[in-house]
């Protein structure tokens, strides 16, 4: 069946189907990757869950085939979702997916020196945010992404950090088991 995002609550919403009745979902039904961007206008494709109070399931948003989706402005909407990363030896290989509404969506791969997070006292955590920042740089530059962080990339996460305070006006806290966390 077909229909379109009528209205979205906090967990569940509604598909107005071609006849005109309002059908309900949770966001359960809603595939995972499509669950981010579902918004009321688009249009989706579903199953239906039949009983006493019908609901859809299996929801996917479609693709937009009408031409306003090459306008600029619609194309400079775009999300870029972290979905993990492979470690193979000293490589790390973040991997990214672009979705941009009414196209298909896009796997960026961005790789990585494990070595330079210890040279460089950058916690492995704050790899994704590095990597997504660089792919962001490459995309907006108009260059197709096939980019690895390097040195100077770190080195400059580095200097970006904020100094941390020193002196009498530094907060200082202490932790003491069973009375949690104070000033000193």
């Amino acid at each position: 069946m077909t229909g379109i995002i009528k209205s979205i609550g906090l967990d569940a919403g509604f598909i107005q189907l071609d006849d005109g009745r309002d059908l309900p979902f949770d966001f359960s039904a809603v595939l995972a990757y499509d669950l981010a961007n579902l918004a009321a206008g688009q249009v989706v494709t579903f199953g239906l869950l039949r009983g006493a109070h019908p609901k859809a399931v299996d929801i996917v948003v479609q693709k937009r085939t009408d031409p306003s989706s090459s306008d600029p402005k619609r194309r400079s909407v775009r999300f870029l979702r972290y979905l993990g990363f492979e470690h193979v030896g000293n490589r790390r290989a973040y991997t990214f997916e672009e979705v941009v509404p009414g196209e298909q969506k896009k796997t960026y791969i961005v790789t990585t020196d494990v070595m330079l997070f210890k040279r460089h006292q950058v916690a492995m955590q704050e790899g994704p945010a590095l990597c997504l920042r660089l792919l962001i740089q490459e995309l907006d530059a108009g260059r197709e992404p096939h980019c690895s962080l390097t040195d100077g990339e770190m080195l400059a996460h580095v200097a970006r950090r904020p100094v941390p305070k020193t002196g009498a006006h530094a907060k200082r806290f202490s932790y003491t088991p069973g009375g949690g966390v104070r000033g000193v």
